[in-house]
């Protein structure tokens, strides 16, 4: 029996670095300063929207859970008129134009080596946000699995012949299967190899279709590179 954790480390050999993800965007002062965390920088924090002034002075009745409570927070902001409003809208009008002001102090303040650290900081937390985004919106188009190597049905055999509890004994369980693969004959492995041959055919009839939906639903941007050229060479 294998329990989550020990599924997981499975998981992880079929599934890393599966998603690389670069890009050359452009940047703008502006974007930089709107992303900076402001615990570390020292940089102004950027300030409430209207709604969320009018969340902050709602009590919160102790029957109610935080989903509730929000939940009816938000019907009676969508309830209210334009008028009644006004005052949050205002009073975020005011903190926005000070936040302004605080913000083009603090840009003045910093040397031109700051700037180009927090610049630098900023392209590689930008990556990691897009990275994450392109993951989610590829999840949610529901792409074909990768086929398992042949060590992968190896492994997984391995798992499922012993109790694994822990994951120290999953460490020994491939340290274990590790030392017996590099030992076994070819004939040996034969079966693991024909599983693998047989999950990469599978792999490749699944990513035709899914190339030919992607370019249907015109979301060719989120396949592999070898497959974007794929997609761009049928449409040329």
């Amino acid at each position: 029996m294998m329990n989550g954790g020990i599924r997981q480390i499975i998981k992880s050999f079929s599934q890393a670095n599966l998603y690389g993800f670069t890009s050359n965007q452009a940047l703008t002062i502006p974007s930089f300063f709107a992303t900076l965390h402001s615990s570390k920088y020292g940089k102004p924090k950027k300030p409430a929207n209207s709604y969320l002034l009018f969340l902050k002075e709602q009590h919160r009745d102790g029957n109610l859970s935080a989903t509730q409570f929000t939940s009816s927070v938000a019907q009676r902001w969508r309830a209210m008129s334009p008028v009644e409003k006004q005052p949050f809208v205002d009073q975020h009008k005011e903190l926005a134009s000070q936040y302004r002001k605080d913000l083009e102090a603090f840009y003045s303040s910093l040397t031109a080596t700051e700037r180009a650290e927090y610049l630098d900081d900023f392209r590689q937390n930008k990556l990691k946000r897009q990275k994450r985004i392109h993951k989610k919106e590829k999840k949610l188009t529901d792409p074909p699995k990768r086929g398992r190597s042949a060590w992968n049905y190896f492994i997984k055999s391995r798992f499922n012949a012993v109790r694994v509890d822990s994951l120290r004994e999953a460490a020994d369980v491939l340290k274990d299967a590790t030392a017996l693969w590099n030992s076994m004959l070819p004939e040996q492995k034969q079966p693991f190899v024909n599983k693998a041959r047989e999950d990469k055919e599978r792999y490749a009839r699944e990513m035709e279709e899914y190339v030919l939906r992607m370019q249907r639903e015109e979301k060719t941007h989120l396949l592999p590179s070898k497959y974007q050229k794929i997609a761009e060479r049928r449409r040329g």
